[in-house]
């Protein structure tokens, strides 16, 4: 019976890890968006005075 119980906590241990990742990793996902398109701003911002530099 004890193996039994053991096994249990593996699984309870395996959700919470598994939860907590799919957490973190979607809060990185909408993290990363927003970041995104920030520098997306900047960069449409920046772009007159970058232009020439480039063509050049």
């Amino acid at each position: 019976n004890q193996t039994y119980f053991n096994s249990l906590i593996v699984k309870l241990l395996f959700i919470c890890i598994k939860f907590t990742l799919i957490d973190f990793i979607e809060s990185r996902r909408v993290f990363v968006q927003s970041k995104g398109s920030s520098q997306v701003r900047d960069s449409v911002h920046s772009t007159p005075e970058h232009g020439p530099l480039i063509s050049s």
